[in-house]
């Protein structure tokens, strides 16, 4: 019931905060099970019907207080994000309630109506649609050529500048893509890679870090930057003009990375501190250490409610979310497969795009530091390898020019 109520509470207010998700979601006030919520929500409605104008949400939600008479501190002090994610755990709730009356009922309905509220429970709730419906015709005839037009010139989509990766995954907007890798393979030092390279083509990229702190983050792109390793900056033996030099072509970037260090968070406080720099690209670091909110003790089912969270966050932000994750104890040896990501297919089911990287971590091998970046799923492309060189004391990934997959 906890649960049910925090979903509720999340739905109310991505309805205050947000008037596309309030046109599309189309939520009924009996499908709140809290009397509270549900009479706020009402009030809303009449708000909306008066053409209430005030822009800040937080006047609406004192507003729709003042008129039902109902404390809103909590409301106020929600997330209101992941507003698709919740409404489908609120409207499985609702459903489910629906059928524990029916159950009680159905003793003295006739056989004619039970069969008819099965119907009505078996029929899918309403879907969410975060993209406008279109006339396929009309859209070929002038959106759609735009579209290829702006994509062959590279003024759409999240360009990086690696040849290989930008032709062959195509990162768009409103994708999960999830990362995967074994421990110490390299997964943070690509992603730190990707964010400085996004960044120089203009996008703004939060960097959230459940695992390494600010400093350690910045020791790398330092390195990256200026070609002088990790571990110098990391204990202060750097010339100044070298530090100096990095600085300023960071500080430079038409783009802005933006950090945070958020040990032990759950997804909504990531998603949070996301929503507040309004990325185009939202990198986590990794998911398999966000700490659930969900009251469970099954694994699968909370990075689920995670990974459903994120993938919603893409399409409602319009950004990329590139999630890391690791793979489980049973994948020792050999290239790594997607049924062994850790804890859960949600990840593999979720995720538009997924990656893995491997590499052979023997420093004796005649491969150490070769490095194949898979492409394992893309739902919009083609799957295939792609092959680098790890440059460690840098902490970068340099792709390889091979003749590969046809772009």
């Amino acid at each position: 019931m906890i649960d049910d109520y925090k979903n509720e509470l999340e739905v109310l207010a991505c309805l205050f905060l947000d008037k596309s998700f309030f046109s599309h979601a189309k939520v009924q006030p009996e499908e709140f099970s809290s009397s509270r919520y549900r009479e706020l929500y009402r009030k809303l409605l009449e708000m909306k019907a008066e053409q209430f104008l005030s822009e800040e949400a937080s006047e609406w939600i004192a507003e729709a207080g003042r008129r039902s008479k109902m404390p809103v501190d909590d409301v106020l002090s929600a997330l209101g994000v992941s507003c698709p994610y919740y409404l489908e755990q609120m409207r499985l709730a609702h459903k489910q309630r629906k059928i524990k009356q029916l159950a009680d009922d159905c003793d003295s309905m006739s056989g004619d109506d039970i069969m008819f509220q099965l119907r009505e429970l078996s029929a899918d709730h309403v879907s969410m649609k975060h993209k406008k419906e279109v006339n396929i015709a009309e859209y070929v005839g002038s959106e759609y050529l735009d579209y290829l037009k702006k994509k062959a010139n590279k003024e759409t989509g999240v360009v990086c500048g690696r040849h290989r990766l930008d032709g062959l995954v195509g990162f768009e907007k409103g994708q999960l893509v999830t990362l995967a890798a074994r421990p110490s393979v390299g997964k943070s030092a690509l992603a730190l890679n990707l964010a400085y390279e996004w960044a120089q083509y203009g996008l703004n990229v939060f960097y959230a870090s459940l695992e390494m702190s600010v400093e350690e983050l910045t020791h790398r792109l330092f390195a990256r930057v200026s070609g002088v390793t990790a571990t110098k900056f990391k204990y202060g033996s750097v010339d100044d003009a070298v530090v100096m030099r990095a600085k300023s072509e960071i500080e430079s970037m038409a783009g802005r990375v933006q950090t945070a260090y958020l040990p032990g968070a759950t997804v909504e406080e990531v998603l949070q501190s996301a929503s507040a720099n309004t990325p185009d690209v939202l990198i986590v670091d990794h998911i398999d250490l966000l700490r659930s909110s969900t009251k469970t003790d099954n694994e699968a089912y909370a990075i689920a409610a995670m990974t459903s969270a994120l993938k919603a966050f893409a399409g409602q932000k319009d950004c990329v979310v590139l999630c890391l994750s690791q793979f489980n104890r049973e994948s020792k040896g050999g290239f790594p497969e997607l049924h062994q990501l850790r804890g859960s297919g949600a990840k593999e089911q979720d995720s538009d795009t997924v990656l893995i990287l491997h590499r052979e971590l023997d420093p004796d091998s005649a491969d150490f530091n070769k490095t194949t970046l898979r492409i394992a799923k893309n739902r919009s492309g083609q799957v295939g390898d792609i092959f680098m060189q790890f440059k460690p004391q840098l902490t970068y990934f340099e792709e390889i020019a091979t003749k590969g997959l046809a772009l």
